[in-house]
């Protein structure tokens, strides 16, 4: 078994080769992550949404800041991402909420498809 990682842009593919003994895989795994990084993209979920953008609500902050801070008492998580067609856009996607999650951290989990597949989940903290 021989294991490729490559990283671009923040999109990250792994590559996997079982039971090749020619050479070929070489050029074969080159053209898998030429594919892959040619044809997805991905996309910050906190800076695209705004249907469930908490930030700009004002509804979740709160006016006796006792520790100072100002930033809201729920928000997306900013490091999610979804992996997307490149000719796919934030908007085309789907979104579904559920507030049954196990984390102890998420108030809820959003999770994205794009044409009925699962893109990536985005976790409301």
């Amino acid at each position: 078994m021989i294991f490729w990682h490559q990283e671009k842009n923040g999109l990250k593919l792994i590559c996997v080769v079982l039971k090749d003994a020619s050479s070929a895989h070489y050029d074969d795994t080159i053209a898998l992550f030429e594919y892959g990084f040619s044809n997805f993209t991905t996309v910050n979920v906190a800076s695209s949404e705004t249907k469930y953008n908490i930030d700009s609500t004002g509804l979740f902050y709160s006016d006796n800041d006792v520790f100072g801070s100002s930033k809201p008492l729920l928000s997306l998580n900013t490091e999610d991402f979804l992996v997307l067609p490149v000719n796919a856009s934030f908007e085309e996607t789907v979104s579904s909420i559920s507030y049954d999650t196990e984390e102890e951290n998420q108030a809820a989990l959003i999770t994205y498809t794009w044409n009925g597949v699962t893109v990536g989940t985005a976790s409301v903290e």
